[in-house]
């Protein structure tokens, strides 16, 4: 029950911060300048990956794509489906590679709630796993 409950809570956090990229996406197709507080400098910003091709998976944004796999993740959590939340954090962490990589070598930014999210999709497989 405590695997089930860590999981809920980091789905929750991951749906917040996905949230939260999404209306800073938003933000900034409105306003190319908008400074979000996740910008603390040309290194260290979250606008910065927004702003590339890399933000969008056929052209729907990673953000919402994340709010939909965090309530999924929680549902499945809800119902205590482990083993099916294992096998959907796979693809979500093999994606979070792939842009942690992006961002972190091609880019060159370090997106610190990109960073959170990829973290939490890292640790929702590990515990799905030890739940098996």
């Amino acid at each position: 029950r405590v695997v089930i409950l860590n999981i809920l809570i980091l789905s929750c956090i991951g749906f917040i911060c996905s949230v939260y990229l999404f209306i800073v996406e938003q933000k900034v197709k409105q306003d190319p300048l908008y400074k979000a507080s996740c910008d603390i400098s040309d290194k260290f910003s979250c606008t910065k990956p927004i702003l590339t091709p890399y933000s969008k998976l056929f052209f729907i944004s990673n953000a919402l794509l994340g709010m939909v796999f965090y309530m999924i993740v929680g549902i499945l959590a809800l119902i205590d489906q482990t083993t099916l939340i294992f096998y959907i954090s796979i693809p979500a962490c093999l994606v979070s590679i792939y842009l942690a990589l992006i961002s972190y070598l091609k880019i060159e930014v370090f997106c610190i709630v990109c960073t959170i999210i990829y973290l939490i999709n890292i640790s929702i497989l590990f515990l799905s796993y030890l739940n098996l």
